[in-house]
């Protein structure tokens, strides 16, 4: 079946769509390293580039956050309840709101420092860019928990504002602030491999 894709890298946001052959996104990104991406378009976060290298496989390590498109898990699989914890997590161009799913009685930050993907819901994501803040808001992220995340426990406030400004049509445009400069990111590699002008 495929589903939507959208990842995003320390220097660039990427869509397409991916053939789930496993039951849904989170299970895709927990036992594989590298995602099959059809037709792939790439945005740069530096300079707004937008490119289309068609069908590309991509690393697992190269992603941040991907989105959890598709099919829901099986509730009668979930063996421990959990807990939503309100969180941000600040890494590279972005800052992530959301709900941490702990399991109750767990320490949340302890929690993540253990998990290869971490599942954030009603998240949202905030990108610094070439040209100022844009936020997505997400049912559920899958975080990468082999990236240097800067994971806190925040009052639910903030998250809840973060994501009604994703969801607010009429928000007036976000002050620019400082983009960040990757070198070497993924947008470099596949710039030098010929597939980005």
């Amino acid at each position: 079946m495929d589903i939507p894709f959208l990842g995003y890298a320390l220097d660039c946001i990427l869509s397409g769509t991916v053939n789930l052959r496993e039951q849904r996104m989170a299970d895709l990104v927990r036992t594989r390293d590298v995602i099959a991406v059809n037709g792939l378009a790439v945005e740069a976060i530096e300079d707004g580039r937008r490119l289309h290298p068609g069908q590309l496989d991509l690393a697992w390590d190269d992603l941040v956050v991907v989105s959890a498109t598709g099919p829901r898990g099986d509730p009668a699989q979930r063996l421990r309840p959990t807990v939503g914890h309100p969180v941000r997590v600040a890494v590279g161009p972005y800052e992530i709101a959301g709900y941490l799913q702990a399991p109750v009685g767990v320490d949340p930050i302890n929690h993540v420092r253990r998990q290869r993907v971490i599942v954030l819901n009603f998240a949202a994501v905030r990108v610094q860019g070439h040209d100022g803040a844009t936020i997505h808001a997400h049912q559920t992220l899958l975080l990468n928990g082999r990236h240097n995340l800067g994971v806190q426990v925040v009052p639910d406030l903030v998250v809840r504002q973060l994501v009604a400004q994703a969801w607010d049509p009429l928000r007036e445009r976000l002050e620019p602030a400082a983009v960040h400069q990757a070198t070497g990111g993924l947008t470099a590699r596949l710039a030098r491999g010929g597939i980005l002008a």
